[in-house]
């Protein structure tokens, strides 16, 4: 089986590359430029300006290996043609040259570190930047959180205060039903307290009527009494007196019953069975 990463290799050794030796020799030339500030070119200043990182940033892209190759292949180039760049000023002494010289490039180190040092604070900055706001943005996102909360939760209030709308809505036209029923109740209510009024009255006047009929019928009743009980007892003195008249006359009968019966005894006759004169 063929290794992937074989093929792979092979594959980028076949292309043809991205950048070449020139652009990678202008952009070299360029940050030297900006970085040396004047000062010669040596190899160390050479490696801390350069690197393959800082080219491809310059190019756009690139292979980090063969950029790493094309800056060690121009490194002797720059360095050995530094003092074609510099202008030597006229009428100075080599060793003064020299002193000069290196006083720059203790003064460009010094300058370097400090300006590394800015640059490590720099990058602390950021790296706290950063970190401020990636907790900016997981606040924003807890906010974002919160406020779709809030804004579901004011959903629900606005759907329950359209229910509640909706309820009161009803209630009102119930109440204002109710109040309808209520004043058709009262009206119904008056009115039947003016007729239980008419009513009223008209009992008190057939009342009223009736007892003055009653009184007028009491007294002719009383009347009618009186003269039954006058007329009754007038008959039963009457009948007393046709009483004592029928006893006289039994009395009577009765002597002469019993005056026959002995008279008959006497002259011997048969006696009735009984008792009863024939």
């Amino acid at each position: 089986m063929v290794n992937r990463r074989f093929l792979s290799i092979m594959d980028r050794m076949g292309r043809t590359p991205l950048t070449s030796l020139d652009q990678v020799r202008a952009v070299v030339r360029d940050l030297l430029a900006e970085g040396s500030r004047g000062a010669p070119v040596t190899a160390q200043l050479y490696r801390q300006l350069t690197s393959a990182r800082r080219v491809r940033e310059r190019l756009g892209g690139g292979d980090p290996a063969r950029l790493g190759r094309d800056l060690r292949a121009l490194e002797p180039e720059f360095v050995k043609a530094w003092p074609a760049w510099y202008e030597r000023p006229p009428d100075v002494p080599e060793g003064v040259l020299a002193h000069a010289f290196a006083f720059w490039r203790e003064a460009l180190e010094v300058a370097r570190q400090e300006f590394d040092a800015a640059r490590a604070q720099a990058d602390a900055a950021i790296v706290a930047a950063g970190i401020e706001r990636d907790e900016a943005l997981a606040r924003v996102a807890l906010l974002r959180t919160e406020l779709t909360d809030l804004r579901t939760q004011l959903s629900a209030r606005d759907e329950a205060l359209g229910e509640s709308r909706a309820a009161l809505a009803e209630c009102k036209r119930l109440a204002v039903e109710s109040d309808a029923r209520i004043h058709a109740a009262e009206e119904k209510l008056a009115q039947g307290l003016r007729e239980r009024e008419l009513d009223t009255i008209r009992y008190k006047e057939e009342a009223e009527h009736i007892e003055r009929e009653y009184r007028g019928l009491s007294r002719q009743l009383l009347t009618d009494i009186d003269r039954q009980r006058q007329a009754i007892g007038n008959e039963m003195a009457r009948l007393e007196q046709q009483l004592k008249a029928t006893s006289r006359l039994l009395d009577e009968v009765t002597q002469d019953r019993d005056r026959l019966r002995d008279e008959m005894v006497r002259r011997g006759g048969p006696a009735s069975s009984t008792g009863k004169p024939v």
